[in-house]
């Protein structure tokens, strides 16, 4: 059975997009940080469709092969989702070095420890899907520089790998959600989701569905054809300023 290695499966994202994946027929192995809602995302789905792995890919000593590789779905696997992020510290002056390692770590080095680790499995299979979650600060920069720098090593990293692996039938793919509406939003005043809303060209929000169905899309059979993209899912909010 067709399997996705999912990372950030318990954030907002993920509880629309596991869901998906589930009604389209892949199994799940689901990596997340944070114990208390990967138990409550395990509650939902039977344990023999979506299996939850607690890991924090801001340390240096996580390794996929220490997590992953006992796991019996392994030969099934036929795409990886690295939909983990975190933003932390402040603007130029107020940042750690710690801040900076800490994004740097989960926005690029465990991506590219789980790309190097998912990829030959794809291969075995005769080739398979990459999907990490880009961000528009990547390209147009941000208040915090250490997150902006963070995602643009991630634009550098997935283009990078889409050249590596297009040899061995690996598809590999960048997405630059703009603001969704999650748990992580749901706090936002009106009128602060309004400002946000009037600056993308379309004047809303995107929906976690919108999102789950895309990259439901380009792992799947139906996108065969699509490497080293880079998929604008912000509303349009870059060219709206």
């Amino acid at each position: 059975m067709k399997t996705v290695i999912f990372t950030g499966c318990a954030g907002g994202m993920g509880e629309a997009a596991v869901p998906e994946l589930l009604s389209q027929g892949w199994r799940v192995i689901g990596l997340d940080h944070s114990e208390k809602r990967l138990a409550a995302q395990q509650a939902k789905y039977p344990s023999n469709q979506f299996q939850a792995l607690l890991c924090d890919l801001a340390q240096t000593t996580f390794t996929p092969e220490n997590l992953l590789s006992n796991h019996s779905w392994l030969p099934d696997v036929q795409a990886m989702v690295y939909w983990a992020g975190v933003s932390k510290g402040g603007g130029w002056e107020d940042a750690t070095e710690q801040d900076w390692d800490d994004q740097f770590n989960v926005q690029a080095r465990s991506c590219r420890k789980l790309i190097r680790f998912s990829a030959p499995l794809m291969q075995q299979r005769g080739g398979g899907s990459v999907v990490v979650a880009g961000s528009p600060v990547g390209v147009v920069g941000a208040r915090k520089p250490g997150y902006a720098a963070s995602k643009a090593a991630l634009h550098g990293l997935v283009m990078s790998a889409a050249r590596h692996y297009g040899p061995a039938n690996v598809r590999v793919n960048l997405v630059l959600p703009g603001p969704v509406i999650t748990y992580m939003t749901q706090d936002w005043s009106p009128e602060k989701r309004q400002s946000i809303a009037g600056e993308t060209l379309l004047g809303r929000l995107c929906q976690p569905q919108e999102v789950a169905e895309l990259l439901t899309f380009l792992i799947s059979d139906k996108n065969r054809y699509m490497s080293g993209s880079v998929v604008d899912l912000t509303c349009g909010s870059m060219y709206g300023h």
